[in-house]
């Protein structure tokens, strides 16, 4: 869990800093991405063991506002969608 969750916030984050000026909101995707190698680096520098002190006093805090950050991660996602998302019938008018 640990060297996935540095290696899948390097990648994400190299992705969204790279795909930022693709999206509709290019500052935004760009500092989501920062925010995700940021989040990676500090993982890195905590070591595994700290990393599974941080997660274990983490989830007891947060299960009972689990729907609360199901319906963030699922607003957060429809945003990255959308940024990402370009109109057909737009292209076709400005062409």
């Amino acid at each position: 869990m640990y060297i996935s969750a540095i290696v899948g916030r390097l990648v994400i984050g190299i992705l969204f800093v790279t795909a930022a000026k693709e999206s509709k909101y290019p500052t935004g995707i760009k500092f989501l991405g920062y925010l995700m190698i940021i989040a990676a680096i500090i993982f890195i520098f905590i070591g595994i063991e700290g990393f599974q002190d941080f997660m274990s006093s983490l989830i007891p805090n947060i299960k009972p506002y689990a729907f609360l950050h199901g319906l963030f991660g699922m607003g957060i996602g429809g945003l990255i969608i959308y940024a990402f998302s370009t109109n057909k019938w737009l292209k076709r008018e400005v062409n």
